[in-house]
Formats: C-alpha cells, sequence, structure tokens
C-alpha cells in the first residue's frame, strides 16, 4: 500500500515544528541528556585563586571558569570538581572553530545539569559556526560537525542554556 502525503501538510508540519525554537535545524535539547549534580565534597586544583563555592555549573561535575587573556581572548579552566584536577580532553571540541584571526575565539555554552554542550566562534562578518557536543566518562563526543549557523539561531541557542548560559 501506498500513501501519499500531501506536501501542503508536511511543509505545514515543519514549519509548526522548526517555529518552536526558531531554528534552522532543530537544537539537541539539554533536559534529553540530564546528568545527576555533584553536590558535596568538590575538589579544586592547586593555586585555584577563585574558591569554587557554587560546585559545579557544567555536566554535573565540573566547573568551567573563563578567563580572560587580553582584549578578546578568552581561555577555559574546565576542572573536574570529583578529582580537582584541570581537565585536557576538552579540546576537541575546539578543533575547527577557531577563527581566523587571533581576535576569534570559541564561546562554550553549558547547564550543570546536563551534559550536552554548545560551542561557537564568529569567523569573520555573517559567518558564524557552532557544533553540539555531549560529555561521556570525562571525554567530549561532537554531536555531527561544526556548521555556519545564523546569529539568531545562536542567541536561541544559547536560551536553552539558562540558567548557567555561556562562558
Amino acid at each position: 500500500m501506498h500513501y501519499a502525503i500531501p506536501v501542503r501538510l508536511l511543509t505545514t508540519t515543519w514549519l509548526l515544528v522548526h517555529s518552536t525554537t526558531g531554528l534552522a535545524e532543530p537544537a539537541p535539547n539539554p533536559a534529553s541528556y540530564s546528568v545527576p549534580v555533584m553536590t558535596t565534597g568538590f575538589k579544586a586544583p592547586p593555586g585555584m585563586r577563585t574558591p569554587i563555592r557554587e560546585g559545579p555549573n557544567f555536566a554535573g561535575k565540573y566547573y568551567v571558569a573563563m578567563t580572560p587573556c587580553g582584549g578578546p581572548c578568552r581561555s577555559y579552566q574546565i576542572i573536574d570538581l570529583g578529582s580537582g584536577k584541570e581537565d585536557l580532553t576538552w579540546d576537541n571540541v575546539f578543533q575547527g572553530l577557531h577563527g581566523p584571526d587571533e581576535e576569534s575565539y570559541p564561546i562554550l555554552c553549558g547547564r550543570r545539569d546536563s551534559n550536552l554542550g554548545f560551542s561557537h566562534v564568529d569567523k569573520g562578518p555573517s559567518e558564524i559556526y557552532g557544533i553540539w557536543f555531549v560529555v561521556e566518562n570525562g571525554k567530549t563526543r561532537p554531536l555531527g560537525s561544526a556548521r555556519k549557523m545564523s546569529y539568531e539561531e545562536v542567541a536561541e541557542i544559547e536560551r536553552l542554556f539558562k540558567p548557567q548560559g555561556c562562558w
């Protein structure tokens, strides 16, 4: 048996689904990637100047600190609060996202109760690229590859990560 679905119905359905988020492609939902949040026993690396009082702000057990490094530069310290060690396995999230010059740096978005993350970078006038990733077993795994996005899409995605937001 062959079923024909009217193009008008398909178009209307697509518009209804996508107009709820305003995104060109459906965005993953951070709630679908929920993780338990560590509440006690936080450890910080030796010599960390800022005490970690509020606990994890990403993926249940990580503390993401954005550290300025002059001008528009930004650098991240991503600390596993269970071990107190800075996690260096995050570099693969940013591969391919660095901009054409040293003025373009990735922005990282996440929530304390979800292991879903998003990173984006401006690569020039109206050129913004983003990538979704998940944290599993202490490592990051990209969900697809980086793609060009509109500023409106990125603003919508950043809203998904409230209250922690982007660093």
